[in-house]
């Protein structure tokens, strides 16, 4: 099984907006399990409403099993679904909640180790990346976040053209691309393809991919 690794910009899985882009995944996967990495809130009661969203929402789409490794118990148990898992499922919420629950359960490897395909949905897609701009709610302000870094990129989520002034300063420096709702990125062996309007921000400059 060949790794597949989905950047998705964001979209509202209840309003069906990233259909197009997960039945794909589905239908790329070694079979109809997904296994969601619903560690984004710390809030008991939001999880629980989300993870019933997200049964409908796959199950809708095809998967035969819609699995949630934050109730699993223990590091090898975790590493048995995510190695069952057809697709392993990031979804957005809280970027930081999000990094420090999987430091705290160690999962950092268990994901760097995944060899099939992976989903990541906003906050899920800018951790699997080197880095990324983040939202930063405590401070009230937009800036870098260093990722896990399964690629070797950086990437800016939700974006519109709203973002410009601060890709284009940050590019100075280093490549970013920039992924609006509904629009992913899809790294294959090395390879990248583009969905909806994608940006590349280098040099201070932007340009279409």
């Amino acid at each position: 099984m060949t790794k597949k690794i989905y950047l998705e910009g964001g979209g509202d899985i209840r309003k069906g907006e990233n259909d197009i882009l997960d039945k794909d995944a589905l239908s790329k996967s070694k079979n109809k399990k997904v296994y969601v990495i619903d560690l984004t809130s710390n809030d008991q009661e939001k999880v629980a409403q989300y993870r019933e969203s997200l049964k409908e929402y796959f199950k809708r789409l095809g998967a035969e099993k819609v699995g949630f490794v934050s109730t699993s118990e223990s590091l090898d148990k975790i590493k048995k679904q995510l190695n069952e898992a057809g697709i392993v499922y990031i979804p957005g919420g809280n970027t930081e909640v999000l990094l420090e629950n999987i430091k705290i359960r160690k999962l950092e490897n268990l994901i760097k180790n995944i060899n099939g395909i992976i989903v990541g949905n906003s906050a899920g897609a800018m951790i699997l990346c080197r880095e990324a701009i983040c939202a930063f709610e405590k401070y009230e302000k937009r800036g870098m976040l260093k990722g896990l870094g399964l690629l070797d990129l950086v990437i800016d989520v939700h974006y519109d053209r709203t973002h410009d002034k601060q890709l284009n300063n940050v590019s100075k420096n280093k490549h970013m691309y920039a992924i609006p709702e509904k629009g992913a990125i899809i790294w294959s062996n090395g390879k990248l393809e583009f969905v909806g309007e994608v940006y590349l921000f280098s040099r201070g400059k932007r340009e279409k991919t």
